[in-house]
């Protein structure tokens, strides 16, 4: 399974489907605070739906290198991070993230859109 590490305490890996109960559990505990700004947030409704999207995120990692995966730290699964849509005609991309509420503040999701786009740049080229 992919893994990317991004400094001593953070790693972005995709997920496996045995996790869907962790990432559900998450999302759950977040919905309030998420749903602002994600509107995907309330059709995220159980355990089968967060199977679907760790199926769905392997299945485009395979097929082009679009990278949905989680966010790691310390061990800690804290939330999702991704390089979407890749149009290999002119090599752009876009990303996206979330993190839980309890880990916002701390510079982790700073230091993982670097690491993202680091990836994006050296590892897929991408413009």
């Amino acid at each position: 399974m992919f893994s990317y590490k991004v400094n001593d305490d953070i790693e972005l890996k995709l997920l496996e489907e045995t996790q869907a109960n962790e990432l559900f559990a998450l999302v759950d505990k977040n919905r309030i605070y998420l749903r602002e700004w994600l509107p995907w947030v309330d059709m995220a409704d159980s355990v089968a739906n967060s199977e679907k999207n760790i199926r769905q995120a392997v299945e485009k990692f395979e097929k082009d290198g679009t990278f949905d995966g989680a966010i790691f730290y310390k061990g800690q699964l804290v939330g999702k991070a991704g390089i979407h849509d890749i149009v290999q005609a002119n090599k752009r991309s876009s990303i996206g993230y979330w993190l839980d509420q309890d880990y916002s503040g701390k510079g982790i999701m700073t230091q993982t859109v670097a690491g993202l786009l680091d990836y994006a740049f050296n590892d897929l080229k991408l413009n």
